[in-house]
């Protein structure tokens, strides 16, 4: 066989028999370099300078080479190279019988098809398998095991060919091999394993969804319980021409209980397959028919579109109890507000989002809902509590402040009243950058009060604080005024 210098390139002839035998390894005697005769059978890739160098021999499960010419005549003569030995070299179509390759024998016309009668196709596939490894494009030994594959000499050699069409991008012919695969396995995993490549190459490599998605129906209704599969049909069957053949399969299958520990699965597929083509209605009776859980998404969205409040929030009830995370805080929003706007519920909207505001103070549409509860009067107290620890909590000083101030709007108590209203002028003045809104909180606060000195000296001790310019006998005319009501 012929070896090349990796540095040089220099050529040497190496007896294949030795090289099998023993790991060959010699000093370039042109440049130094260490020349390695093994990798030449299987340890390096073989490019297209090495495949046209001479003849390649399928010898004891492997393939070497490449040989000269005279050194496989004189291997022939010496019986070293029988007749049906495969052989082949550059310019060859396929491998050949050497009894009928020249010059080793007369060309037959039309090839010998010897994998029909070849004695040991097991040792032909392991050497054309090994030497795919190394040279994955060499189009000869992949028809060479299509041919043993088709003609069922042998058990492997798939995975073989199809890692060396897909490096020659031949994806037509990939599709085709898994084809044959998924009809010919012995085995429902092995089936539906070339199955889900076959739609994958169809889909991504063939842009032929339509037989990707005939494929997966195949592989489904062999094994309705596989959830790659169902997911892969399901993502493929979406689009719109084929939600009807998606809704039709999903739904005979339900109906002959072919479908096992997969049911829930299916039945959430279908539902969205329905609600997808414009069914919701018909969608929830399936749910109910097969008594999907109520911690499924697809139901939530189903009973919003039928308006039904209370069976929606048990619904979310029963998702918030096993839910956890940002999860749970969405769904505790959307339970708060169909309690505070659809049932009728306040109370039980503001013990929700206190409880958020709890976990979450800068959480916003918690402190919207407890700010729009504070309307109802039985309900201020809890609001305001819930929302005046946010706001500490967060620093924000404006909507504290603003928040007193609606409390002493509500607040039928004057001194309670007064007392919110400095508290929230203060806060204004102190922790904002809105003193003129101190300031009128202020001036309300003396006229909220009773009208004593000790409202005015509230008044003058803040405005002096702030060095406001003001005319006190203004604000004493303001007091006497209000004795006089």
């Amino acid at each position: 066989m012929i070896v090349l210098c990796p540095k040089c390139r220099h050529r040497y002839e190496v007896p294949a028999g030795v090289v099998q035998e023993h790991r060959v390894r010699f000093p370039c005697r042109k440049c130094g370099a260490t020349v390695d005769a093994t990798p030449a059978l299987g340890n390096q890739s073989l490019d297209d300078s090495v495949l046209s160098q001479g003849w390649f021999v399928v010898k004891a499960n492997h393939v070497n080479g490449p040989h000269e010419t005279q050194t496989l005549l004189r291997a022939a003569r010496e019986g070293g190279l029988g007749p049906q030995t495969l052989v082949w070299r550059d310019g060859m179509e396929r491998w050949e019988v050497a009894a009928a390759t020249p010059p080793f024998g007369p060309a037959v016309d039309g090839g010998t098809r010897w994998w029909l009668r070849i004695q040991n196709p097991e040792e032909a596939s392991n050497a054309f398998e090994s030497f795919l490894e190394i040279a994955p494009s060499h189009l000869p030994t992949v028809d060479a095991l299509r041919a043993l594959m088709g003609a069922g000499r042998i058990r492997g050699g798939h995975a073989a060919v199809l890692a060396a069409l897909e490096t020659q991008g031949d994806w037509a012919s990939v599709s085709e091999l898994l084809d044959q695969q998924s009809s010919m396995a012995p085995t429902l995993k092995a089936r539906t394993d070339a199955r889900l490549r076959l739609a994958e190459v169809c889909g991504d490599q063939l842009s032929d969804n339509q037989l990707a998605f005939e494929t997966l129906s195949d592989a489904f209704e062999e094994d309705p319980n596989h959830p790659v599969v169902l997911q892969r049909l399901l993502e493929v069957g979406q689009a719109e021409d084929r939600r009807g053949d998606l809704a039709g399969l999903l739904e005979a299958a339900l109906q002959d209980q072919r479908v096992g520990a997969g049911t829930h699965r299916v039945v959430a597929g279908l539902a969205e397959t329905l609600e997808a083509l414009g069914q919701p209605i018909a969608a929830l009776r399936v749910c109910d028919r097969y008594s999907l859980p109520p911690s499924h998404p697809i139901l939530a969205r189903l009973v919003r579109t039928t308006q039904n409040h209370e069976r929606l929030a048990a619904i979310l009830e029963r998702q918030l109890a096993e839910s956890h995370g940002p999860g749970a805080i969405s769904l505790s929003l959307e339970l708060a507000g169909l309690y505070a706007d659809n049932l009728d519920m306040p109370d039980a909207a503001a013990t929700l989002w206190s409880k958020l505001l709890r976990a979450q103070p800068e959480l916003e549409e918690a402190r919207e809902g407890l700010t729009r509860l504070m309307a109802l009067p039985q309900l201020v107290s809890v609001s305001s509590a819930a929302l005046e620890t946010a706001y500490t909590r967060c620093g924000d000083w404006s909507d504290l402040a603003t928040l007193k101030e609606r409390i002493a709007a509500q607040t039928p108590d004057t001194d309670q009243r007064v007392a919110l209203l400095n508290e929230a002028a203060a806060l204004f003045a102190e922790k904002t950058e809105h003193l003129n809104r101190g300031i009128d909180c202020a001036r309300r606060a003396v006229e909220a009060g009773d009208p004593d000195l000790a409202s005015l000296r509230t008044f003058v001790d803040f405005m002096t604080r702030w060095d406001v310019h003001y005319d006190p006998v203004d604000a004493l005319c303001s007091l006497l005024e209000r004795s006089k009501d």
